[in-house]
């Protein structure tokens, strides 16, 4: 809605007029829209980045490693894009001839997880998966629906530009539209399961994704647990109690994969 996204627009304003007297800098609608293209380029090709490792079997790189790549996105970064994208760009390749040899960190068929988006302040989640048979596959945030994929309409104006690339994230839209975008990710993405949760922090995503994994199952029939803990520190939660949990869900998909290839093999052999 254009109201909203003039409101949005008209916030970020008021943030960068704190920024400029506050760091005596001055950012015009120019710098804006430079701005809006290098972010344009770099979520282009960490997306790419994503899709390339999340159908490729078997895994070449883990879910916890694409995610790192998302944060120059939503974090702002004193240094620049240049050494990021030059990363971006050396492990595409790297991914690109693995595939090709047919090597990978996992074996072929590994069941794969989607995160809504992995805890990279908790690294040893993802090698937690791993340790378990179980690749963490990719986040969320970093796979596109269409929706959040459209058209922009402002072009020429660089603050509506902003605020509407903005609102078409996933924690910027409604309950309803984040659970279908979702389902329409997993479509894509063809995990064996979804994870979501590790929001404890925040009362509005944390309440948002327990109803999200409800919603999710039942559309497309992809198991989806959420995890009691927090994103940013682990220090509040037991480290035993989370793995007993990841332990637990690992099992049931492993299970649920094994049925999958065996059901597979014998409309293979028929």
């Amino acid at each position: 809605m254009d109201e909203r996204l003039r409101f949005m627009s008209d916030q970020m304003k008021l943030g960068v007029k704190a920024i400029e007297k506050n760091c005596d800098v001055t950012i015009t609608d120019e710098d804006l829209a430079k701005a809006n293209k290098e972010c344009g380029r770099m979520a282009f090709k960490a997306e790419m980045l994503t899709q390339l490792c999340t159908n490729a079997n078997p895994p070449v790189v883990g879910g916890e490693t694409l995610t790192m790549l998302q944060q120059c996105l939503t974090v702002p970064f004193n240094t620049g894009f240049k050494y990021l994208e030059e990363a971006i760009d050396i492990l595409t390749k790297e991914v690109r001839a693995a595939i090709k040899a047919g090597e990978g960190v996992m074996p072929k068929d590994t069941p794969k997880v989607g995160f809504y988006n992995l805890p990279f302040c908790v690294p040893w989640v993802g090698k937690y998966f791993r340790d378990n048979g179980v690749i963490t596959g990719f986040s969320s945030a970093l796979t596109h629906s269409k929706l959040e994929m459209s058209p922009g309409r402002f072009k020429d104006d660089p603050w509506m530009s902003a605020a509407e690339n903005w609102s078409r994230n996933g924690m910027c839209m409604n309950l309803k539209n984040e659970a279908d975008a979702m389902c329409e990710k997993i479509e894509i993405c063809h995990p064996d399961g979804m994870i979501l949760g590790f929001f404890d922090f925040d009362r509005w995503l944390g309440a948002q994704q327990k109803i999200m994994a409800k919603m999710v199952t039942e559309k497309t029939g992809v198991p989806s647990y959420y995890i009691e803990a927090d994103f940013w520190d682990d220090r509040d939660y037991s480290p035993e109690s989370l793995k007993t949990r990841i332990e637990s869900v690992c099992q049931i998909i492993k299970m649920r994969k094994a049925q999958e290839l065996a059901k597979k093999a014998d409309e293979e052999a028929k």
